[in-house]
């Protein structure tokens, strides 16, 4: 037979055990101690390291008067070094009393099956875990894809930096980081957002680029038991790991990609280096990502500035005035308030050019300009109407306050020096006409054109004063 047969007497002797059983069991039967056979035979529990209970063992059981079926046994012993899995049915012998005689136990070598059983339930397991990275991976794609989305359309570096902070929780649960941007000197990093409870950690808000790995070598930079790298200057002993990802933009570093994370012990070494490869990975990813929605914003900002504002003075132009005028004026009328307009134009500006030649009418616009916009408040809009004439919209200022303003710029005009290739360029001054809403015009052409007309009136009599606009039939003062 294939199968190991053994029968017993009830005292434990050996009546029959055929090549099979001596396969199995590794040597010739020993008679009686039935309570060493696990030590006798080296058998132990299905585990491999636990001795299976002699008193157990189905032919025990069998002289017991007990039938089992199907019990698995593990023998490891000097023929079976590696062990081999053994599937054990016993039954009891009984004479014609029905009294138990013996036992009779049938072994079968089921090894070839367990290493079925066990490589399939290996490769179940391998499947599951793939299955459960790819589903994991998946996710972490769909969040990456949807940070990129958000960060793209953020409007303001405030709203980029709320997405960073949400969706690096989201990608890495449980632990904390911040991005940190260079200031305009490029001598230090300044902390504009964290998450997790970093800033619980009570640390600088700043880093300077020598403190950090990641920004000297321009490369994402990792601290962890495995790759033991260096630790970054900025990074506290106490954290047990870190990445710092530089955030790129053209031909230039933008910032700092900072993330804290705990060590994992419990994990064999391999797992740990691909979960750490991953980790570093996706925080590259992100910040590519935000490399490019910064440089992006920029771009947007930029070309906004470009189209609102006039390129010499940088003032608003006059297609943004304009547009905001009607808005002020709507919004005059909602609350019963008033909006003045002043109109302003440099006195004998061609003068300028003509003596000192164009560059010195520029100096004398930005100055101008400049002048007009530091002596404005942040509700006021002042800007560039064309050539050497001016606007500024005074929102919820009565005529007085807009006279007294219009004042105040005239002296300050006066006051300025200002030369151009090494020669002074004279004395500056300037006229201004100024108009209320709605006494002088309820829509914004009738508006500018009641301060353009106090303008003109303003250089009729003389220059270098203030004129305010007149209602039709009212008599001019």
């Amino acid at each position: 037979m294939g199968d190991g047969v053994v029968v017993v007497d009830k005292g434990g002797r050996f009546l029959l055990c055929n090549s099979a059983a001596r396969r199995i069991y590794g040597r010739e039967p020993l008679d009686g101690a039935v309570d060493r056979w696990s030590e006798t035979y080296g058998v132990f529990l299905p585990d491999g390291v636990t001795p299976f209970p002699a008193h157990q063992l189905p032919l025990a059981r069998a002289l017991e008067g007990e039938s089992t079926d199907q019990v698995e046994l593990f023998f490891r012993n000097a023929a079976h070094p590696e062990g081999i899995f053994v599937a054990s049915t016993g039954r009891p012998l009984r004479d014609a009393q029905n009294r138990v005689t013996g036992g009779i136990v049938v072994l079968r070598d089921i090894s070839a099956h367990k290493q079925v059983e066990i490589d399939l339930r290996n490769t179940n397991e391998r499947l599951n875990r793939l299955v459960a990275d790819q589903a994991r991976r998946s996710q972490q794609s769909r969040t990456l894809a949807e940070m990129s989305s958000l960060l793209q359309a953020a409007a303001s570096a405030d709203e980029l930096y709320a997405v960073v902070a949400d969706y690096c929780e989201r990608l890495f649960p449980g632990t904390s980081g911040g991005f940190f941007a260079y200031s305009a000197s490029r001598d230090d990093l300044e902390r504009h957002v964290c998450w997790g409870g970093y800033a619980a950690l009570g640390e600088s808000t700043l880093i300077r680029p020598s403190e950090c790995w990641g920004l000297r070598r321009g490369h994402p930079h990792r601290l962890d038991r495995l790759a033991a790298r260096m630790r970054c200057a900025h990074i506290p002993s106490a954290a047990a790991g870190a990445i710092c990802a530089p955030v790129l933009g053209p031909n230039e570093t933008i910032g700092l990609l900072h993330l804290r994370f705990d060590l994992v012990d419990c994990v064999p070494e391999a797992v740990q280096q691909a979960l750490w490869d991953e980790r570093e990975q996706i925080t590259v990813t992100a910040a590519e990502y935000l490399g490019l929605a910064l440089v992006n914003l920029r771009l947007r900002t930029a070309l906004q500035q470009q189209s609102i504002r006039d390129p010499l003075t940088k003032l608003f132009n006059r297609r943004f005035m304009e547009e905001t005028l009607f808005r002020e004026i709507r919004r005059a009328q909602r609350k019963r308030t008033h909006i003045c307009v002043l109109m302003l134009d440099i006195d004998h500006f061609k003068r300028f050019n003509d003596r000192h030649g164009h560059a010195a009418g520029d100096t004398v616009l930005r100055a101008f300009g400049a002048l007009l916009n530091d002596n404005i408040r942040s509700s006021d809009v002042a800007s560039r109407y064309g050539g050497e004439e001016f606007t500024i919209l005074l929102p919820d200022a009565a005529v007085d306050d807009a006279r007294r303003k219009a004042e105040l710029l005239l002296e300050r005009t006066r006051a300025l020096r200002l030369s151009c290739n090494g020669s002074d360029v004279g004395a500056i001054s300037a006229s201004v006409g100024v108009a209320m809403f709605p006494d002088h015009g309820e829509q914004p052409e009738d508006l500018l054109r009641a301060a353009d007309a106090a303008l003109y009136a303003a250089k009729q009599r003389g220059r270098d004063r203030v004129e305010v606009a007149v209602r039709s039939g009212d008599t001019a003062v």
